[in-house]
């Protein structure tokens, strides 16, 4: 597991508007409904009211985010970070103290939900139910669905010139880039009806990393209809992967360059390999959810790259909602 600086989480959560905005931008979808349709809690031409409704049976339930010190120890605004996150989702959320005795704060507090990573994991556990979600097995379904979502087509009116998404990089963190005007989404309308839903059927998606996070966003890449290439600086992995994931293949840095001719990229790679502007098609969209981001944002394409919020939701969801 990748783990984080702190000036990769520095502000993060603290400008949620600004976070939801860039996101309905790309997507059409909040962080909460992203991370329900994600789960297929939410089917993606579901009516508003229904988001709602599911939000609503975990408003005020208790996160308690408890604090590991072993390894390498606690990463500086991580905690802090997470319990950010929890409460956009609506619920409560807690820091207890470190380790054995924040477990036993839980308890006490009658937590119903616990998010603690260390070196090696990070999870989400609903007390109440036993039901257990890994972040990077999350992460990978969330990705992927920001991907299948930036496949959708801007509505006809928006004015492709005038987003004033190109190139922003917010708080240092949460990196967003694209050229998809407002258009419904500045009327009023729905955002979810406004954007329609993108497909990814048929089109071939180029994964690279095929760790936890890369292997489910294949598989779920596959099951929205996508091809999927699969790219490792393992080539065992690509190719194990590429065997039990259907219609995807493999491809391995010894076959020479990157192509440049994907469309849709998912970075799932933990590698601090950039890739040039130039290299990359124009118009192409790219869900990042590797650490370093090997992608910067340009007015070439269209960007989601961030480090911990987005997987994060989607695992609590998980939990909360006994999906996986």
């Amino acid at each position: 597991m990748t783990r984080l600086l702190p000036k990769d989480i520095a502000n993060l959560g603290l400008n949620w508007p600004e976070f939801d905005q860039n996101l309905l931008d790309l997507t059409g979808l909040d962080l909460f409904s992203l991370a329900a349709e994600a789960l297929d809690l939410l089917p993606e031409d579901a009516p508003d009211h229904l988001a709602g409704q599911l939000a609503g049976q975990l408003a005020g339930k208790l996160t308690a985010v408890i604090p590991d010190t072993s390894g390498d120890g606690i990463i500086e605004g991580f905690s802090e970070t997470l319990v950010r996150v929890a409460e956009r989702l609506g619920c409560r959320a807690r820091m207890t103290g470190p380790d054995a005795g924040g477990w036993e704060e839980a308890k006490n507090w009658g937590a119903d939900f616990i998010l603690t990573s260390n070196d090696d994991d990070f999870v989400c556990l609903n007390v109440k139910t036993g039901a257990r979600a890994q972040n990077g097995w999350a992460t990978g379904l969330a990705f992927a669905q920001v991907l299948w979502r930036m496949a959708a087509k801007a509505p006809p009116e928006a004015d492709l010139g005038d987003s004033g998404l190109s190139g922003l990089v917010m708080s240092g963190a949460v990196m967003s880039a694209g050229t998809l005007g407002r258009g419904d989404l500045a009327k009023g309308a729905s955002p979810r009806r406004a954007w329609g839903g993108g497909s990814l059927a048929g089109e071939t998606v180029l994964v690279i990393g095929a760790g936890p996070v890369g292997s489910s966003a294949a598989w779920r890449l596959s099951r929205l209809g996508a091809q999927t290439v699969i790219r490792d600086i393992l080539p065992a992995k690509a190719q194990n992967l590429a065997l039990s994931v259907p219609g995807a293949v493999p491809w391995s840095p010894g076959q020479g360059a990157i192509p440049g001719g994907f469309k849709y990229i998912l970075e799932a790679s933990t590698s601090d390999e950039v890739w040039p502007e130039e290299s990359l098609a124009p118009g192409s969209s790219i869900s990042c959810p590797g650490m370093p981001f090997s992608f910067h944002p340009s007015p070439r394409y269209r960007l989601w790259a961030e480090p911990l919020a987005t997987g994060t939701a989607t695992m609590l969801l998980a939990a909360a909602f006994g999906v996986g």
